[in-house]
C-alpha cells in the first residue's frame, strides 16, 4: 500500500469519526432558549402593562403566547436532540420521547383547572370522580321573613354590589367561623334571615342547597336530573346562577336552563320551567370519562346559562335565547306563584348577564345585556324600550359584566375581551356614548361599582378607580385576577380568584390596603359572587369550598361615639 493510500484511509477515518463524534449545542438552539426565556419573563413581568397596550385583546392572550414560547423552545431542543445531536443513544432518543411520553400520559389522566384568563391554576382527574357526592337535609327553615340587612338575590339588594349603612371596622381583623366543601359550580349565596342557598353540582344531579348561616348545616336539598360540563373545562361546571329567595320561595336557574321554584321552608318543587325547551332548543348529550352524563344546549352558549333569576313584583324574569340560528327571545317573564309565562321581549340572543331593574327617567326598566347590545324592556309587557349596540359574540368574546345605572338616565358597562367600560346617556328611546375607552373597565366576570362618581372595578383582574363622567383612569393598582368585589359603605371588600380577602379604600386620591384584613378564606377558583348578610356575615365560596367571615363593622346607633363595638352575627340577628 502506497503512502497516498494510507493518508485516503486515514482520511476516510477521520471524516467517519467526525461524523460520529456528538455534537456541542448549536449557537442558534442556545439564542432560541435565551429568547424564549427573556420573553417569558417579560410577558410575566409585564403582564399588566402589556394589557394595557393590546387594549382590543383579551388579557388571555398572553398566556396563550407564553405556552407557545415553551413549546417552540422544547420542540426545538427536542428536534435537535433526535436528529442532529448524535449524543448517546439515551440522551438523544430515549430522554426526550420519554419526557413526551409523561407529559402526554398526565394529560390522558388530567385536566387543567383554568382561571378567568384562562391561565392554569390547577388539574383535576379525567377517569376517576373528584366530587363530592349527594347529600340530603332533613330540618325546616324560615326564609319567609326578610329584613333591611338581607341579601337576598344576585349582587346584593340592589343588584349592584353595593351595600349602604355599613361602616367596616378597618382596624379590626375579620375571621373564620366556618369551612367546609362544597359542590362544583359559579353560584353564589342569597341569604334571609339565618339561611342562605346556593346552587352545586353533585355527580349527574343539579341541587338548590339550603344551608344555616351560623354553623354552616345543610338544612335541606332540591334536586333535579341535570349537568352542565363545558368540555374544554375554561368554563368548569355545574350551575351558574344565583338564587334569589322572595317572600318565602326560592327562584334557582340551572347551566341547562331548567328554572325552578321552591318552597323555602323544606326545598318542595312548587313549579319548574325548561327554558330551553320552551324556546325549542334541542340539547346535545354526551357522557364523561367517569360515566356521568351532561348536556350541552345547541345554541351560542357554550359555557351554559349563567343568568341568576330577577324577581319583580310578580314576575320572575330570566333571558331566553334561542338555537343557533335563530329566532331568539332577549327575555320571558313568568307568573312567580305559578309559574305561567306571562310575556317574551326582545329578539337579541342573549349572553351571560342577568336581567336588572333601572328606574330610567322615573320609569322602571328592565335592563338587559345581550349577546351584541344592551337593551331597556318595559317590565309590564316585556316591549324593548330601547337598545345599543355592544360587541360581543357568546361563543367567544361573550358580555358577561352587569350593566349597572349609575343615575336616572346613565348606565355603566364595562366588558374584557379588550373592549372595555362604556358610559350610556338614555334619552327616551334614545341611546347616546358618553364615553367608550378600551382601556379602562375591563370587567371580565365581575361588576364595576360606583362610589362618589368614581368608578371601581377589577380591570382584565387588577383594581382600578376611573373617573364616571370622563372613563379617564385615575389609578390601577394590585392584581387580584378574576375575582368578585362588594362595595360596602366607603370600602371595598375584594375577594381575589385564589381565595383571599382585601379590604381597600374606595377613594381617587390613592390605593390604601388594610392589612390586617388579608386573610386566606378558601381553596379553588373563586369566581362566586360575595353575600354579606346582616351587615357583618361574610359568605364565600369558590368550585370547592365555602365560608363564612365574620367582618367587624360599626354599630350604626353608636356611629357617633368615641366607642367602636364589634358585632357578631347573632348581636345584628337580634337588633
Amino acid at each position: 500500500m502506497t503512502l497516498s493510500e494510507n493518508n485516503s484511509e486515514g482520511k476516510e477515518l477521520e471524516s467517519h469519526e467526525a461524523l460520529d463524534r456528538p455534537r456541542r449545542i448549536p449557537i442558534w438552539l442556545v439564542v432560541v432558549w435565551v429568547l424564549g426565556i427573556l420573553a417569558a419573563t417579560t410577558l410575566h413581568l409585564f403582564a399588566d402593562a402589556l394589557n394595557d397596550s393590546l387594549a382590543q385583546q383579551d388579557a388571555g392572550v398572553i398566556f396563550f403566547i407564553t405556552v407557545g414560547i415553551w413549546v417552540l423552545c422544547c420542540a426545538c431542543l427536542f428536534t435537535w436532540l433526535i436528529f442532529f445531536s448524535r449524543w448517546n443513544f439515551w440522551i438523544s432518543r430515549v430522554l426526550p420521547l420519554s419526557v413526551v411520553m409523561l407529559i402526554a400520559i398526565f394529560l390522558i389522566l388530567y385536566k387543567p383547572r383554568h382561571g378567568g384568563n384562562a391561565e392554569i391554576v390547577g388539574w383535576e382527574p379525567r377517569f376517576w370522580r373528584s366530587e363530592l357526592e349527594m347529600v340530603e337535609g332533613s330540618e325546616s327553615a324560615d326564609l319567609s321573613v326578610s329584613g333591611p340587612n338581607d341579601f337576598w338575590q344576585f349582587l346584593g339588594p340592589h343588584r349592584n354590589a353595593t351595600l349602604t349603612g355599613t361602616a367596616i371596622l378597618a382596624d379590626e381583623t375579620p375571621h373564620v367561623v366556618w369551612k367546609q366543601p362544597i359542590g362544583k359550580g359559579w353560584s353564589g349565596f342569597a341569604a334571609v334571615g339565618e339561611y342562605a342557598v346556593t346552587m352545586e353540582q353533585r355527580g349527574g344531579d343539579e341541587l338548590v342547597n339550603c344551608y344555616r348561616i351560623a354553623d354552616g348545616t345543610l338544612a335541606w336539598t332540591y334536586r333535579h336530573e341535570a349537568r352542565y360540563q363545558d368540555p374544554t373545562n375554561l368554563g368548569g361546571l355545574g350551575p351558574r346562577g344565583t338564587p334569589a329567595i322572595v317572600d318565602g320561595r326560592v327562584y334557582a336557574s340551572g347551566g341547562t336552563g331548567i328554572l325552578v321554584c321552591l318552597n323555602g321552608q323544606d326545598g318542595r318543587l312548587l313549579w319548574d320551567v325548561d327554558v330551553p325547551e320552551l324556546l325549542g332548543i334541542k340539547q346535545n348529550f354526551s357522557t364523561t370519562m367517569t360515566g356521568l352524563r351532561y348536556s350541552q344546549e345547541d345554541s351560542k352558549l357554550p359555557w351554559g346559562r349563567a343568568a341568576s333569576p330577577l324577581v319583580h313584583e310578580d314576575l320572575v324574569i330570566v333571558p331566553g335565547g334561542g338555537p343557533r340560528n335563530g329566532p331568539f327571545v332577549s327575555l320571558i317573564a313568568f307568573d312567580r306563584i305559578t309559574g305561567v309565562e306571562r310575556w317574551r321581549g326582545g329578539e337579541q340572543m342573549i349572553s351571560y348577564g342577568s336581567a336588572s331593574v333601572a328606574r330610567i327617567n322615573g320609569q322602571d326598566q328592565i335592563i338587559i345585556l345581550n349577546e351584541s347590545s344592551v337593551a331597556g324592556h318595559d317590565p309590564i309587557s316585556g316591549d324593548e324600550l330601547w337598545r345599543h349596540e355592544r360587541a360581543g359574540n357568546s361563543d367567544t368574546d361573550a358580555n358577561c359584566s352587569q350593566p349597572i345605572a349609575v343615575a336616572d338616565d346613565l348606565i355603566l358597562i364595562g366588558k374584557g375581551y379588550g373592549l372595555g367600560g362604556e358610559l350610556l346617556r338614555v334619552q327616551g328611546n334614545d341611546v347616546v356614548s358618553v364615553w367608550k375607552n378600551s382601556l379602562v373597565v375591563k370587567t371580565k366576570l365581575t361588576v364595576p361599582v360606583v362610589f362618589q362618581d368614581h368608578i371601581y372595578c377589577l380591570s382584565d383582574g387588577i383594581l382600578e378607580c376611573t373617573e364616571l363622567m370622563t372613563g379617564k383612569r385615575i389609578w390601577k393598582r394590585t392584581r387580584f385576577s378574576q375575582g368578585q368585589l362588594l362595595l360596602v359603605g366607603d370600602k371595598l371588600l375584594v375577594h381575589s380568584q385564589s381565595g383571599t380577602l382585601h379590604l381597600v379604600q374606595a377613594s381617587p386620591v390613592n390605593y390604601q390596603e388594610f392589612e390586617n384584613f388579608r386573610i386566606d378564606t378558601i381553596s379553588g377558583v373563586c369566581w362566586n359572587m360575595l353575600c354579606l348578610h346582616n351587615r357583618s356575615q361574610l359568605l364565600v365560596r369558590s368550585e370547592l369550598e365555602a365560608a363564612l367571615i365574620q367582618i367587624p363593622v360599626l354599630d350604626e346607633k353608636i356611629a357617633g361615639n368615641s366607642d367602636y363595638i364589634f358585632l357578631s352575627g347573632d348581636d345584628l340577628a337580634e337588633r
